[in-house]
């Protein structure tokens, strides 16, 4: 974190770099959250887009329920697919990361009923 904070203090631009979706899959929510208070792209999508995706599909497939519960709340898109075709939700049933399936599953719901 202070080795982050002293590169955006001396002027590293942060969006489109990548640091957002590295940090939501190490689930580090301080981190995340700095950078978005920092104009981190909320979407950090892979520029391949062939590993991973997102930092939502970073941290949906890693299992970190309070990056997730950031990033839905912070309007990150959830309609991303993976390399397979697979959703977020379908992601993290096949991780079996219960409280990830419960905010997704929350989310479509509430996004259904709009």
């Amino acid at each position: 974190m202070q080795q982050t904070r002293f590169c955006i203090e001396r002027g590293a631009t942060v969006r489109g770099s990548g640091a957002l979706r590295y940090a939501a899959a190490e689930g580090r929510l301080e981190l995340v959250r700095y950078l978005y208070t920092h104009e981190a792209d909320i979407d950090d999508v892979d520029a391949d887009y062939h590993n991973r995706g997102s930092s939502l599909t970073e941290a949906s497939i890693e299992g970190h329920a309070d990056v997730v519960d950031f990033l839905l709340k912070h309007g990150a898109n959830t309609r991303f697919l993976d390399h397979r075709g697979d959703t977020l939700l379908m992601l993290a049933k096949t991780a079996k990361y219960k409280k990830v399936i419960d905010l997704l599953q929350k989310y479509e719901d509430q996004q259904s009923t709009i």
